[in-house]
């Protein structure tokens, strides 16, 4: 159980994390509050905020895992686990906004394409080592 030390993987093993714990921050304290306990939302829209927020929470919980122990390891499988995360769970914002017509507050897409930034170049520094040329 050694984790590789090498400064590129735990530095975007670390952008990972801190994105994981904003992003479920930000579902605890924008969606239950704001939505949860909203009495104009009917009961069964309320329920699937809720199980989404869960869920969101639990998915961030998985990739903080990922990211500090197999990731900071260099096994493949979890450089393609965080791409993942990048894509559905980040990216996925925007494509979602533009189909529904609605999507997070204005404002917040440039915070969104900075996050989503940050990650792919995470990915990129870390798969050097993740990915090395034989």
């Amino acid at each position: 159980m050694t984790v590789i030390a090498n400064s590129g993987v735990n530095v975007a093993a670390w952008i990972f994390v801190a994105v994981a714990v904003v992003v479920a921050l930000q579902a605890l304290a924008d969606g239950i509050p704001r939505h949860a306990f909203d009495a104009t939302w009917p009961d069964h829209a309320r329920f699937h905020l809720t199980w989404g927020v869960a869920n969101q929470v639990g998915f961030c919980l998985t990739i903080t895992a990922v990211a500090l122990i197999p990731f900071r390891r260099s096994e493949r499988w979890s450089w393609w686990v965080l791409l993942g995360f990048t894509l559905l769970g980040i990216f996925s914002l925007i494509p979602a906004a533009l189909w529904q017509g609605n999507g997070p507050r204005a404002g917040t897409e440039i915070p969104i394409a900075l996050i989503v930034l940050a990650l792919l170049v995470a990915l990129a520094i870390s798969a050097k080592v993740v990915f090395p040329r034989q």
